[in-house]
């Protein structure tokens, strides 16, 4: 029996593959190496996988319906599985964290976040927990907001984003395994790369006190 759905967000399509919005993605594709189980395959507007980690049944979610209309899959998704929000873990990039850094959250506001809006305006709350990955610019960017997302990483990004990665798969097996609250106490704060390419910015919040 399916216990939780984990849901990275992110862009279908080739163009899209290695661009700062596929964040969640790329999460979701690396923690499916921890997993046993089968294949991607096509079924709630999005590519799910069926896994066990550690004996824990889970739902792996890539929705295709693009980044702005996630909420329509996970929804799906949720709905199908016979799951409530609480057993929801969405993973996706975040514009107001440094690149480096990883935030578990829970019943929190979309943060400007156009797929995490479509979540809550889906599901009719916030009452969920989120894996934030970060991808703030160093010193910040003069691209438009919607460019930048939708933009490679840097190449100096590139050489440590497994390390950032590897971190958002940390906050996701602990928070599968012991919660929400020792998800945050494990990641939030920290750094996964070896020098931050930017300092926490303003608005950067403990996502500890989100926890209700």
């Amino acid at each position: 029996m399916i216990r939780k759905l984990i849901c990275g967000l992110g862009n279908p399509g080739k163009k899209y593959v290695n661009t700062r919005h596929n964040l969640g993605f790329m999460v979701i594709d690396r923690f499916y190496m921890e997993c046993e189980g089968a294949g991607f395959v096509e079924k709630w507007d999005s590519k799910v996988a069926m896994v066990k980690f550690r004996g824990i049944e889970v739902c792996l979610q890539k929705p295709q319906t693009f980044v702005n209309l996630s909420g329509v899959a996970v929804a799906g998704a949720l709905n199908a599985l016979s799951l409530s929000s609480e057993d929801l873990l969405v993973v996706h990039d975040d514009f107001a964290l440094p690149f480096g850094r990883v935030r578990v959250s829970y019943d929190a506001s979309d943060g400007g976040h156009k797929g995490v809006r479509s979540i809550i305006s889906e599901l009719g709350t916030k009452r969920f927990s989120r894996v934030r990955v970060g991808i703030g610019s160093d010193g910040g960017s003069s691209e438009p907001l919607e460019d930048f997302v939708l933009s490679s990483f840097s190449a100096k990004e590139q050489a440590s984003l497994h390390q950032v990665i590897e971190g958002a798969v940390l906050a996701t097996e602990i928070w599968l395994l012991e919660g929400v609250r020792r998800a945050q106490d494990a990641v939030n704060g920290r750094f996964f790369v070896d020098e931050p390419s930017c300092s926490p910015q303003d608005g950067e919040t403990d996502g500890r006190k989100e926890v209700r």
